[in-house]
């Protein structure tokens, strides 16, 4: 998923194929970019510049029960929008995003 914070939609995307979905708790936007980007193959560009630091913390890393719940919303959001996933599937980003720590290069220089 795009880093979600520095993200810019214009409202005619909105207008066209709809804004957040108020039937998820937490992945709402998670939701938002399968539904854009997988399922009306939305066009977007990337700039590889660091536009927001944020820090952890929020509803959908507050605590076990808060990551479960999200891990079945995106289940949810994916089946909502004809995207074949699983629970096992889904479980997997986990161990993704720490090699993904391991292979990114330090932006804390000096």
């Amino acid at each position: 998923m795009p880093p979600h914070a520095a993200t810019f939609i214009k409202a005619s995307v909105y207008n066209k194929f709809g804004n957040y979905s108020t039937d998820y708790e937490i992945s709402a936007d998670y939701e938002l970019f399968v539904r854009l980007l997988l399922l009306h193959k939305v066009c977007y560009s990337r700039l590889d510049k660091v536009l927001v630091k944020m820090r952890t913390g929020g509803v959908s890393s507050s605590g076990i029960k808060s990551n479960f719940l999200l891990n079945i919303e995106i289940v949810k959001a994916c089946k909502d929008n004809g995207i074949y996933t699983n629970i096992f599937l889904v479980l997997l980003k986990t161990p993704m995003k720490l090699l993904e720590l391991f292979r990114r290069p330090s932006t804390n220089k000096i």
